[in-house]
């Protein structure tokens, strides 16, 4: 029932020690639950080292592979935190594990932003990209375009990122590769097919569908809500049971789904993409948290209660 899911400060104090005490380990999204773009959330900060202090585990996952990992430690840093290099997982580091975990050798044509073609060909994987063999940006017809699209190479996977300078050329060359070699992987990392910005603007995760449909084949995805992220954070960590982990993350559809299928514990914040009005009106049974919040802020009032309430 998705009247079940309660705040997290309005439960009684029994339920808020039995909460926090069903948890080790607490893995977050980042946009929406601890800043939105380049500002801060009022108060995350102080939840994050207190969690800490607590002895609790952490680890943060983000779609966002436009941006390496020195860029997300300097956003820690501007909250006053420091972030591992172990604690932070994007589509990146995802699927370059995934490539290693399958001992994976051929070519791969990418659609990514420059960070993330670096990071495979620093992992040693040879890639090909559309500036390798140029298709046209400027045609008259579909019969000047389509020849430019071919090229003979080998590819054994392709992988689809957020990347914002796609074509329609670049999307058939995609279809092309994957259509003429059913063995390539297909293989995505960030797929949201929404951005939290302006009440909602459409995301790079479109192209992804629009291939899968095309070439009538399964992404195997490397992102939330995909369950493989799932398993990599859980191997890293050595976690045995998904049900100590809580997961904390603001949009319904990528990281509350995220946690359904990885079996987490989810906690939706309401500081990003989801209102409380959408929460209480959304019916999709895996995408409903078990609990929620006005913003991460709150755990740190939760412990603080709870702390309270046992020195008394």
């Amino acid at each position: 029932d998705k009247k079940n899911f309660k705040h997290i400060l309005k439960m009684s104090l029994e339920e808020k020690q039995t909460f926090f005490q069903s948890f080790d380990f607490l893995l977050s999204d980042c946009d929406g639950v601890l800043w939105i773009l380049l500002d801060k959330i009022a108060g995350v900060a102080d939840s994050i080292r207190r969690i800490r202090e607590c002895n609790k585990k952490l680890a943060f996952v983000s779609n966002n592979s436009a941006k390496g990992f020195e860029i997300f430690k300097l956003k820690f840093q501007a909250l006053g935190l420091e972030l591992d290099k172990k604690e932070m997982y994007t589509p990146i580091n995802s699927v370059i594990k995934y490539l290693e975990q399958i001992e994976f050798k051929g070519l791969i044509y990418v659609h990514g932003m420059p960070v993330f073609k670096n990071a495979l060909r620093v992992a040693g994987y040879k890639i090909i990209e559309d500036q390798d063999y140029p298709i046209p940006r400027n045609v008259d017809s579909f019969d000047e375009l389509y020849p430019h699209i071919k090229f003979d190479e080998p590819i054994g996977a392709v992988i689809i990122d957020s990347d914002y300078n796609t074509t329609y050329g670049s999307l058939l060359r995609a279809e092309y590769i994957l259509k003429r070699n059913p063995d390539a992987l297909f293989l995505c990392g960030a797929s949201d097919t929404l951005y939290a910005l302006d009440g909602g603007v459409i995301g790079s995760g479109w192209f992804i569908h629009i291939l899968e449909q095309a070439t009538h084949r399964q992404v195997i995805n490397l992102g939330k809500p995909g369950k493989l992220l799932g398993d990599i954070i859980m191997k890293d960590f050595e976690i045995i049971d998904p049900k100590r982990v809580l997961f904390v993350g603001d949009m319904l559809q990528y990281d509350i789904k995220f946690g359904s299928v990885c079996g987490f514990q989810k906690l939706l914040v309401l500081s990003g993409g989801t209102s409380k009005e959408k929460l209480f009106q959304h019916e999709i049974k895996d995408e409903i948290p078990d609990y929620y919040c006005d913003s991460l802020a709150d755990i740190k009032t939760l412990i603080d209660e709870i702390s309270l309430a046992n020195n008394k």
